[in-house]
């Protein structure tokens, strides 16, 4: 039998969600209009944006397609959804322990 040294477990976006507050923040000082009470949510409205088209996931553009499915998740009127994916991008793509 092999010993185990470690276990490694990856929590993020399943027991560790972004932080409602600081996306609420975000797109507060954009001026964004969102639903507050969506925010603690909406992350998954972004993963399921992602797999709904799994081929643009591959093909690298699951940042845009992530944080445009957040933000319509969030309530975010579609004729704002690409300032407000702009709004959050610099949140998503710092470190994720700040987030």
């Amino acid at each position: 039998m092999v010993a185990i040294e470690a276990v490694v477990l990856d929590v993020g976006g399943v027991l560790l969600l972004p932080d409602p507050q600081l996306i609420g923040a975000a797109l507060d000082g954009a001026a964004v209009p969102h639903d507050e009470a969506a925010l603690p949510l909406a992350h998954f409205g972004g993963v399921q944006h992602i797999d709904a088209a799994p081929v643009a996931w591959a093909a690298g553009e699951a940042p845009g397609g992530y944080l445009t499915g957040l933000c319509r998740a969030a309530g975010v009127p579609d004729e704002r959804l690409d300032e407000a994916a702009a709004a959050l991008r610099p949140l998503f793509t710092g470190p994720s322990i700040d987030l």
